[in-house]
């Protein structure tokens, strides 16, 4: 939903995941997404091994371009 151009027309957003958003914006987290790869592979998480926060921002439509 967040990688290829947000929230889709006709939907309205009635939460956010609080949680989430301390992910991707607190250094501490850095490796998480890494570390559900390595530990959950079959949970849909093998897509995200190798992959830290920073680089996952920069695919995220509502982040601005730097």
């Amino acid at each position: 939903m967040y990688l290829y151009g947000g929230i889709p027309k006709g939907y309205d957003v009635v939460a956010f995941d609080f949680y989430m958003s301390t992910m991707l914006l607190d250094d501490l987290h850095a490796h998480t997404l890494s570390w559900l790869a390595e530990r959950y592979p079959d949970a849909g998480c093998r897509q995200f091994a190798n992959t830290d926060m920073a680089s996952l921002r920069k695919k995220l439509s509502f982040f601005a371009k730097e």
